[in-house]
């Protein structure tokens, strides 16, 4: 799907004026920002219906709130080890706790939302 709009692009301009590393260094934002899109969809299932763009809007946001530490962690962390690389990697950890917390949440398909 990301080299669909590498091939369109690179139809309209010539090949040798485009930068190959910058362009395929912004592939992975297709994918990481693709998690947004479930949020319009399954966040509002977790909420009754008075409470449903209040809960939706906190989680969202919470994570961004919490996901504008990484940056300062990350520095933090490359500051200790005196290597970025490594301190990115560490920092990627936080994903191996919240994997299991899924299992947590409750299962909403094909069952009617709360009002």
């Amino acid at each position: 799907m990301a080299e669909l709009p590498q091939s369109l692009v690179s139809k309209i301009i010539p090949p040798e004026r485009i930068d190959r590393q910058d362009w395929s260094a912004g592939r992975p934002l297709v994918f990481t920002n693709g998690v947004f899109g479930l949020f319009t969809i399954w966040l509002p299932e977790m909420f009754p219906s008075a409470l449903r763009g209040a809960g939706s809007g906190f989680c969202f946001s919470l994570g961004r709130i919490l996901g504008a530490a990484g940056p300062t962690l990350i520095g933090v962390l490359a500051a200790k080890t005196g290597s970025m690389p490594l301190a990115i990697s560490l920092l990627s950890l936080i994903y191996l706790i919240g994997l299991p917390l899924i299992r947590l949440a409750p299962e909403t398909a094909g069952k009617p939302l709360a009002r």
